[in-house]
């Protein structure tokens, strides 16, 4: 569903590039994949997408590991949401982290935050019904692990598993805090680690 609403957004556009400009669509093919709707994206381009990603990601996780830390210090056992309102630098880091746009306004970052760690809210909750994501295939289980800001690609089938397992528990610890705050402080301490 979500590709589906990707893809309504860029339908539009395209269509008037089409229409107008059909010289340019290899350009774009070549060097803005991203403004192609999901069915005209090659395999190799959709794979070289996401490895850039990726690696963005990991390096706003290991450039950041200081900042994580200090987050993940909290006695309480979550990160309350206040604390990313009122830093700009966290909630650049944090939108680097889970793979999200970092430009923009401190409040649109923020806003961005809140927005994906609800959906990941939503989706542990669908996982933890689904035996804590034991129907997953590896891919999606490396994808969900890429969505909550943990790099797992070094790490085995098993392994990767577990440390989703190992998340749903941390989450879902009987508690009444706001599930945000409780996620992160799930991705500061996963963060923090070597």
């Amino acid at each position: 569903m979500r590709t589906y609403r990707e893809d309504a957004k860029k339908l539009v556009p395209f269509l008037i590039i089409v229409v107008l400009l059909e010289e340019v669509i290899p350009l774009i093919a070549i060097y803005a994949p991203f403004m192609l709707p999901s069915t005209c994206i090659l395999p190799s381009q959709r794979e070289r997408i996401e490895n850039a990603k990726r690696t963005k990601q990991a390096s706003y996780l290991t450039n950041n590991r200081r900042l994580f830390q200090h987050l993940s210090t909290a006695e309480s056992g979550h990160v309350s949401f206040e604390v990313l309102r009122s830093n700009a630098a966290l909630s650049e880091v944090l939108c680097g982290a889970l793979r999200l746009p970092t430009w923009g306004p401190h409040i649109i970052k923020a806003w961005r935050i809140r927005r994906r760690l609800l959906y990941v809210s939503e989706d542990d909750t669908l996982l933890a019904k689904e035996d804590m994501g034991a129907k997953l295939s590896p891919s999606e289980v490396t994808e969900a692990l890429f969505e909550r800001g943990i790099i797992a690609t070094h790490f085995s089938e098993t392994k990767q598993a577990a440390l989703l397992r190992q998340w749903l528990t941390s989450v879902f610890a009987p508690s009444q805090v706001d599930p945000v705050a409780k996620r992160l402080y799930a991705i500061a301490r996963n963060a923090s680690q070597p």
